[in-house]
């Protein structure tokens, strides 16, 4: 039975449930209820809950839910529940998690047919409290406790312990710069922006000579839990910033691997031996190179880093010299050759650890400054782009977040959820860091305390526009308000509450500080001034939106959004193209219902119509019937178990239903056949009829006269079109027959008898036989909206006649 169609029936019993567990659930440890019995159909639980406090979800003003509190007490008149009780039994409580359920039975001589909803699972707010009959426990959801603590990175310490010095530069202890600890944790890094790298690392050697890192430094890029092979396409551009020799132009200088990883400085391409010529070869200036597995708190980590080479020698940098050539040129080059042989960081070396390095780094000047390297993928694991040849990889937010919570966390993604609010904004793109080493900046040899991942999340959430909450289930989930094709398909299945299902309606406009709050002039902050440096601006814009209802010149209503993850190229560009932000001022109402309220979930569209009686007209009217009212958003549900009722809040969303996006149908719908499914064909009769071999039924598959049959010929090279066509069917002449036009003089040049392999044709429908309500109903209701060209002139789907129209969007 499913709990949402046996919540609104008459007649069902209904329980508290509470699970216990100790060992994050491989066993439950108790079993109490508010009443007594079989409450999951196998095991008995006791009647111990003599009380509950509501439980609440909602979405927070920041895109992070609060996390949601309840409170328990237990009957503990014979002492049962002693055991989570006092000192000595604090390392029990601390273990302790309660799942806690609502759930519905056939009331009877014998319950019968249980069914349950999980509220979320919960942990101890608060040590428990016992009088001399009752224990109360004060709980909250598991939110914080899973994604509260903070987020542990490996170190350089951590680092020196994995490997050999065949695979590990820095085994042997590094020659650190001043400004950096061997505590400082190794940033994770998601996005395209460039990459702020860590100072770079001279490795010490103790072997001598010859060994693989000698006259190289290391440049610590990021850390990952990604186990594939290092690809020397990770690193795409490294930037220096930037020498202070007077003689060398004051921007920083590029260094462009290409596909060979060779040096560009000031246009000029430096090859072995100083010359500048068409077809030398480049010099191989560093390596990507991944670190032995490291394990921190739990995970496998990887450091990903540059080799860098310093022994490149004055005849591969000094370039054609002449008497005549300008001697500033001369000098400059020199200048260039020293700089890039004395990559030190401003602060400087300690001696001891040049002296370990060897004689030759005693010279070591501070040059430069800083690195910054672009890089493709980085962190990321889940959906990571694949490295292409000449672009850079994007990340989506919800993919970074999926990384966050399900690698670095206990937690359990909604893939669901996540999935369709990916494809609600396919567009969407981030580009951040996690424990940034630019937090260093103040505190150089003490790191920062560990961010929490709650504290990413939220950034990440308030720069990508949707929600991140605690489904009933206890996932991660995610919401977005964007009316996106799931929603838009089931707007004639919403649920709907009538006028006799309220009580207690409140309607208001958010005020500011609320969520939702009306405004028509934007604030971006917290984005970067450039894509290199990494320096915060404190305000964009501001940005004054034309369609919002209060004109500015009336009121100037301010709103500051976040957009510190937000990749260089979306914050430079116009920000409506890249942000889901509308000036609409949108109601929000709050109502009281009986426990079918429970059906809503947190981000839920749903219909609802309040007409305030008789006697005067409603705001949500739509004469009366619940079916077709207004469409609403949920934002919030609180349960109360005292007296069954749930308290919704939710946002006004009717205008989205209007708004028609143009979206794509699913193409899939519109395929009869393809050609893996049955035999070969044969070209007949001036190339104008097909006979199919093999067993095949085109009247079963449903093939008309207008479908479209498409071929291709295998055997020809993909630049030959002569025999890849698509032809409309004129008739289905039998059941392995069909003629298509050929009137067009489509010739395809196949001898008749020529043959047609099996995965090389298809047949699908056209404008004219598209799908309608009476072929496939489920997919294309009548007076539905319709997605594609397949409409009506205001977007609505009826039947072919109206069909292929292009929309607007």
């Amino acid at each position: 039975m499913s709990f949402d169609t046996e919540v609104i029936k008459q007649g069902r019993g209904r329980a508290i449930r509470v699970d216990i567990s100790t060992d994050n659930f491989a066993t439950i440890l108790h079993r109490y209820s508010d009443v007594a019995g079989e409450l999951d159909g196998s095991n008995m639980y006791s009647a111990r809950v003599v009380g509950m406090g509501p439980v609440k979800r909602a979405f927070g003003n920041n895109r992070i839910a609060a996390s949601s509190t309840t409170s328990l007490r237990l009957d503990n008149a014979d002492g049962a529940v002693d055991w989570i009780c006092g000192r000595e039994n604090i390392d029990s409580a601390a273990r302790a998690r309660f799942r806690i359920y609502v759930v519905l039975y056939e009331a009877g001589a014998a319950e019968s047919g249980f069914s349950a909803k999980m509220l979320g699972e919960f942990v101890l707010s608060s040590w428990p409290t016992q009088n001399n009959t009752a224990v109360d426990l004060q709980l909250a959801d598991d939110f914080m406790g899973k994604l509260g603590a903070g987020l542990l990175l490996p170190t350089f310490a951590d680092w020196m312990e994995v490997g050999t010095a065949s695979n590990n530069p820095i085994i042997y202890g590094p020659g650190l710069p001043a400004s950096l600890s061997i505590n400082t944790p190794i940033q994770l890094a998601f996005g395209e922006d460039m990459l702020l790298a860590l100072p770079h690392v001279i490795p010490v050697r103790n072997n001598g000579p010859g060994e693989t890192y000698e006259n190289t430094v290391i440049v610590p890029l990021y850390s990952t839990t990604d186990t594939s092979a290092v690809s020397q396409d990770l690193v795409r551009t490294v930037l220096v910033d930037k020498f202070t020799d007077p003689l060398f132009d004051s921007q920083a200088q590029l260094l462009d691997p290409g596909t060979t990883r060779s040096i560009r400085m000031l246009n000029r391409n430096w090859y072995a031996g100083g010359a500048v010529e068409d077809g030398s070869t480049p010099i191989n200036t560093w390596r990507v190179e991944k670190s032995p597995a490291i394990t921190k708190n739990g995970l496998s980590f990887r450091i990903v880093y540059l080799v860098v080479a310093t022994n490149l020698g004055d005849q591969h940098f000094r370039g054609p010299v002449s008497p005549t050539e300008d001697p500033v040129d001369q000098a400059r080059n020199k200048a260039y050759l020293t700089a890039f042989e004395q990559f030190a960081y401003q602060g400087g070396y300690s001696l001891d650890a040049v002296d370990g390095a060897g004689p030759a780094y005693r010279a070591k000047a501070s040059r430069v400054l800083r690195w910054y390297v672009r890089v493709i993928v980085g962190s990321q694991v889940t959906n990571a782009p694949a490295v292409p040849e000449s672009s850079f990889g994007i990340a989506h937010p919800v993919d970074v977040m999926r990384d966050l919570v399900s690698v670095y966390s206990s937690a359990t993604v909604d893939t669901t959820s996540a999935a369709r609010v990916k494809a609600g904004s396919p567009f969407a793109a981030c580009s951040g860091v996690v424990q940034a080493w630019t937090e260093r900046a103040n505190t150089p040899n003490s790191p920062p305390p560990p961010m929490s991942l709650r504290q990413v999340l939220t950034e990440l959430a308030q720069s990508s526009d949707f929600d991140v909450f605690i489904d009933w289930s206890g996932l991660i989930a995610f919401s977005s308000d964007v009316w996106d094709f799931t929603t838009a398909t089931q707007a004639s299945g919403l649920l709907a509450f009538s006028e006799a299902d309220l009580s207690s309606m409140t309607r208001w406009v958010p005020s500011n500080g609320e969520r939702g709050a009306p405004f028509n002039r934007v604030y971006f902050e917290g984005g970067k001034s450039n894509p290199s440096n990494e320096e915060d601006v404190p305000f964009q814009g501001p940005f004054d939106l034309a369609d919002a209802e209060v004109p500015t010149s009336v009121m100037a209503i301010e709103m500051s959004l976040r957009q510190g993850w937000r990749p260089f190229r979306q914050q430079a560009l116009d920000p409506w193209k890249w942000r889901s932000v509308d000036g609409v001022t949108r109601d929000r109402i709050r109502f009281r219902t009986k426990i079918g309220g429970l059906r809503l979930e947190l981000g839920q569209y749903f219909r609802i119509t309040w007409t305030r009686g008789s006697q005067v007209a409603g705001p949500y009217n739509a004469g009366g019937d619940a079916s077709t009212g207004v469409i609403f958003q949920c934002e919030a549900i609180t349960y109360s178990p005292t007296d069954d009722v749930v308290e919704i809040e939710a946002v006004w969303r009717d205008d989205t239903s209007t708004e028609r996006q143009y979206l794509l149908d699913d193409e899939t719908l519109l395929v009869r056949s393809k050609g893996a499914t049955s035999g070969a064909v044969t070209v007949e009769d001036s190339n104008s009829v097909f006979v199919f071999g093999g067993t095949i039924n085109l009247t079963s598959m449903g093939v008309q006269a207008g479908d479209i049959i498409v071929l291709r010929d295998s055997t020809q090279a993909d630049d030959v079109f002569t025999r890849n066509r698509a032809l409309r069917i004129v008739s289905v002449d039998t059941t392995n027959e069909l003629t298509v036009d050929a009137s067009a003089g489509l010739d395809f040049s196949y001898p008749l008898g020529g043959t047609i392999a099996n995965a090389d044709w298809s047949i699908v429908r056209s404008a004219t036989t598209y799908p309608t309500a009476v072929s496939d109903p489920t997919n294309y209701p009548s007076g539905g909206d319709m997605y594609g060209k397949a409409t009506a002139a205001d977007g609505t789907y009826s039947n072919a006649e109206t069909g292929n129209r292009l929309i607007s969007g």
